[in-house]
């Protein structure tokens, strides 16, 4: 979680609230001056233009202050569809933990997170003190949000009051170990040149409205109690937005034009706006619309907002499940096409209908279609991971799609951009049905299962979390974490998850590497390296579900197996696997996992699966016995794998650990 703080834009980032930090560099480099304050003016663009000359040459009539909430990723752009699904993540995780009674774990400035109780941000003013910490962050960038509102002073969009601006950003790219404080002009303070960058704002958009609004709506229930004002201005710019968007119904409600639609409506964010900031186009907007309509029925309970989510409908194919009260594994709509998973920023309707769950004022007859659809997707990722071209046992595939920004033309199979996002959303629909299930332990197991990908049982035998695993990332890409870049920069703090393996091989770094795109196998496809901008990036919106993730398991993992449960897919009551427990009949043959009277790879490999998939590979207790060759763990751990491999290797002289 101290992510977000360290990512804050507008204020000062203090050392004593720095509690992640990498220990073989000093902790006080985290520490810097406020980037982009007091203010973060910047000039409203009256069209979508996507690229501007050296020297900015777009309009200038109307400027507003962007100040505060996240930096997005590696750069210092902020966008509001990235930064929904970010908010919403995080107060999730809350409204999940107090639903489960966990809640305590986020009072001010306990274990869990360690923040400033109050601050002042241009015309934000804070006093968190008595309120969940978790709220409290996620409140840097909602307060952003409503700073992305569209006001009646704006001539150029006067037809778009209450809507929001999709993005902001510079009106050009910056480089590497950059100062967010001191990058902007013509000369920095050291004498050096500028990157002479202008803040620019794009146009109001229906997805950055939605966004905005489900934000909101959800937010004014989380607050009630404990700013109640808050609360009720949450909810007036919720109500107030979704009365100007719905205005406009007929323009977005049903309809994806596809990557023009910006240009017969420019409310559509076009697909191609990378230039400076981040892209994050979305033609299709009726997933948002359902998400932000179950967030106001879910804190006001008016049937207005009921009518309209019970017939929300994907439009495009998918698998069928993209529905109200469903969740897809198949994503559509935007720059998203057959995804395997059932959320992420630009196709959000799942959203909407884990928020359904958790409600008070959703039905009976709703929620139990919602915990029947919500186990459905996830025995989909399951069976996905148990299969048997799944050796990783990850619960994501690769899927054929464009990339008409850096790969103009190409078709491109395998990892999508941020492939670890999908993987630990599909993560967070499997707890979801371990909650409804009665702890069913097979959904425990796949979400462990996903984990372990990202902690480093996947193909590379690495970890894509910074300070975490044997081998793990060092070097994320980020403007100000530059260290391999200039060492006056400092290291990327622990705890961060990359982005990982992306198939599109985008950025020049990888190609100079070698890596030619259609030739590497998709979990091949990464470089730890800041330059690698494709493959080990970091941003908001994956790091929200990675700390869900831990959240989750710090709630949950002390009961793993606590009750045997029976399995929809077997015939046998299981806790944590099916294998059969026999007693060891000999003395240990160190490194023989498999049993076979030799020591050699498939034993290593069978450790292997069998942490990656208790269910479907089982070792006998004799094999567990061999296999454990690392006494610093009881139990068999990948650390007892790499022993092996070390020993056929010659590395290491024997495998007795007892030698």
């Amino acid at each position: 979680m101290n992510y977000y703080y360290q990512n804050r834009s507008g204020m000062d980032i203090e050392e004593k609230y720095i509690t992640s930090y990498n220990p073989k560099d000093d902790k006080s480099k985290l520490a810097h001056k406020g980037g982009h304050a007091p203010k973060d003016m910047a000039y409203v663009q009256s069209k979508w233009v996507r690229a501007y000359g050296q020297e900015f040459d777009g309009d200038k009539d109307y400027q507003i202050d962007c100040v505060g909430g996240w930096y997005d990723a590696g750069d210092h752009g902020k966008y509001v569809v990235n930064g929904g699904i970010s908010v919403w993540t995080l107060q999730n995780m809350y409204e999940r933990s107090k639903a489960h009674g966990t809640d305590s774990k986020w009072i001010d400035n306990e274990d869990t997170m360690l923040i400033p109780q109050s601050y002042k941000v241009g015309n934000i003013s804070f006093s968190g003190s008595g309120t969940p910490d978790v709220l409290d962050e996620a409140r840097v960038e909602l307060e952003w949000m409503f700073n992305m509102i569209v006001s009646s002073s704006d001539k150029s969009w006067s037809d778009c009051e209450g809507l929001v601006y999709h993005k902001m950003h510079d009106h050009k790219w910056t480089g590497l170990a950059t100062k967010p404080w001191d990058y902007a002009g013509e000369k920095l303070a050291d004498g050096s040149d500028g990157w002479n960058t202008t803040r620019i704002v794009k146009p109001p958009t229906y997805a950055a409205t939605f966004n905005m609004i489900a934000c909101a709506a959800q937010a004014a229930r989380l607050w009630k109690g404990y700013d109640d004002a808050f609360a009720d201005e949450c909810l007036e710019k919720a109500k107030t937005s979704w009365k100007a968007v719905m205005a406009k119904e007929k323009k977005w409600h049903g309809v994806d034009n596809g990557k023009d639609a910006w240009k017969t409506d420019p409310q559509f964010a076009p697909l191609d706006q990378a230039i400076g900031g981040g892209g994050y186009g979305d033609t299709y907007v009726d997933d948002d619309a359902y998400w932000a309509a179950c967030e106001l029925y879910s804190t006001t309970g008016d049937d207005e907002y009921y009518n309209f989510l019970k017939d929300y409908k994907n439009i495009h194919e998918g698998d069928g499940h993209d529905k109200a009260f469903d969740l897809t594994c198949s994503l559509g709509g935007g720059e998203n096409n057959g995804s395997f998973s059932s959320f992420n920023w630009g196709c959000t309707a799942g959203l909407g209908t884990l928020t359904l769950l958790l409600s008070d004022k959703t039905s009976a007859a709703d929620k139990a279609t919602i915990e029947k659809n919500i186990q459905t997707a996830a025995d989909t990722y399951i069976d996905f991971e148990n299969g048997s071209s799944n050796g990783m046992g990850i619960p994501y595939k690769g899927t054929k799609f464009t990339d008409d920004i850096n790969a103009p033309g190409v078709i491109i199979e395998g990892y999508e951009w941020g492939s670890n996002s999908f993987v630990i959303n599909n993560a967070i629909v499997m707890a979801y049905a371990y909650d409804v299930s009665n702890h069913n332990m097979k959904y425990a197991n796949g979400m462990v299962s996903a984990l372990d990908y990202i902690f480093g049982r996947n193909g590379l035998g690495f970890s894509f979390v910074t300070g975490y695993g044997t081998y793990h990332s060092e070097n994320p890409h980020h403007r100000y974490w530059s260290y391999e870049l200039d060492h006056s920069f400092p290291m990327a703090p622990s705890g961060v998850m990359s982005g990982g393996c992306g198939a599109g091989l985008q950025d020049p770094y990888v190609g100079g590497l070698g890596y030619q795109r259609g030739k590497v196998a998709s979990q091949k496809c990464f470089v730890d390296s800041i330059e690698a901008w494709s493959v080990n990036e970091v941003t908001i919106n994956w790091n929200a579900p990675f700390a869900w993730a831990m959240s989750f398991f710090d709630d949950e993992a002390k009961d793993f197996g606590g009750t045997p449960v029976t399995t929809t897919t077997t015939n046998v009551t299981t806790t944590t696997t099916t294998t059969t427990a026999t007693t060891p009949t000999k003395d240990p043959v160190w490194g023989d996992t498999n049993c076979d009277g030799t020591v050699e790879l498939a034993d290593a490999i069978l450790i292997m699966q069998y942490l990656a998939n208790p269910n479907k590979y089982s070792i006998t207790e004799q094999g567990k016995l061999n296999g454990d060759v690392d006494k610093t763990v009881n139990g068999l751990t990948s650390n007892d794998a790499l022993r092996i491999q070390e020993y056929l290797l010659h590395l290491r002289a024997t495998l007795n650990p007892n030698a």
